[in-house]
């Protein structure tokens, strides 16, 4: 039996931005994988997905869609994916936090500041609250 991992509150953790083309299923947009426990084994389901269609970081808001748990490998991997889905390119890479009080910091390159999670009943979104990335 396989358990989900607990995300970590309180400790950088890894994340990577991929974009995802020519996936024939769908249009080409990107995922963002959240690190959720520590290890080096790349088969650990261990990265949340969070898919977004589009990347525009000067609206401070980015429409997320909650996906499967994937593989670590997704860290460090770019290049074609298994069964015909297309290909993967790292966009963004770096350390995030979840805090006590559900902010998502990123330091990375792109994504960069601190975020809440918030929704419009509809969506999930991730929506930037701060630039500062310390605690």
């Amino acid at each position: 039996m396989t358990t989900t991992p607990v995300p970590l509150i309180n400790e950088w953790l890894r994340f990577v931005v991929l974009r995802h083309h020519s996936s024939p299923d769908k249009t080409d947009h990107y995922d963002i994988g959240l690190e959720i426990t520590r290890g080096d084994n790349s088969d650990d389901l261990s990265l949340d997905k969070l898919e977004c269609l589009e990347l525009d970081l000067t609206t401070e808001t980015l429409g997320i869609e909650p996906q499967e748990l994937i593989r670590r490998r997704y860290l460090y991997y770019e290049g074609l994916m298994r069964g015909n889905r297309g290909a993967v390119s790292r966009v963004d890479e770096g350390i995030y936090m979840i805090t006590n009080s559900d902010k998502l910091i990123f330091r990375g390159k792109l994504l960069r500041g601190t975020y809440a999670l918030s929704d419009d009943g509809e969506r999930l979104f991730i929506k930037k609250v701060s630039e500062a990335i310390d605690l």
